[in-house]
């Protein structure tokens, strides 16, 4: 795949993610704790890199700057403040 053309995350991937987010969930671990669990264990790149700027795992992560727009363009109709 070309490096320079923003990558979506397809709605298979997010629909995976969404259903093993809830049973993590459901399940009685916290949110912080099912999101460093499924971005080990995801295997889309892109979803990866999305959890990680949108749900940082550490302190010094979330000092990190917003979604580059590169980012932002994987989901299209997500508007941020």
């Amino acid at each position: 795949m070309l490096d320079f053309l923003p990558q979506r995350v397809g709605i298979k991937h997010l629909l995976v993610f969404t259903q093993e987010l809830s049973t993590l969930v459901s399940a009685g671990l916290p949110l912080d704790r099912s999101l460093s669990i499924l971005r080990t264990l995801t295997e889309n790149r892109k979803l990866r890199e999305v959890i990680r700027i949108f749900f940082p795992g550490s302190r010094a992560e979330a000092l990190w700057p917003k979604p580059s727009p590169s980012t932002r363009a994987c989901f299209p109709g997500f508007t941020s403040t």
